[in-house]
């Protein structure tokens, strides 16, 4: 399947939507500073609910295996935006089959 690219805005809504299910609800203008405001929440998430960063990663359909590769690094100054691109490659993934089947 051919990568077709997709503007923040899309990647940023299918995201929300899936934290709004966890009933996370965050602002619809949260994540209006692009993909940092997204590395931004990871990171903080990390920090004080690392539990939560799974929960969004198992609800996305991101693989466990790929996600604890990324857990297990030892640079840890750099999970937050490896787990951020995981998340927008899925996001992008999801769009793209949901446009491909609709």
């Amino acid at each position: 399947m051919d990568a077709i690219d997709f503007t923040w805005i899309e990647i940023a809504a299918d995201f929300q939507k899936d934290m709004d299910l966890l009933g996370w609800n965050l602002p619809a203008h949260y994540f209006s500073e692009g993909p940092q405001s997204l590395e931004h929440l990871i990171r903080d998430l990390l920090h004080t609910h690392p539990q939560q960063v799974r929960e969004i990663c198992y609800r996305l359909g991101i693989s466990e295996w790929r996600l604890s590769d990324i857990l297990v690094q030892k640079d840890k100054h750099l999970l937050a935006s490896e787990i951020t691109q995981l998340i927008i490659d899925r996001c992008r993934d999801r769009i793209q089959l949901r446009k491909l089947f609709s």
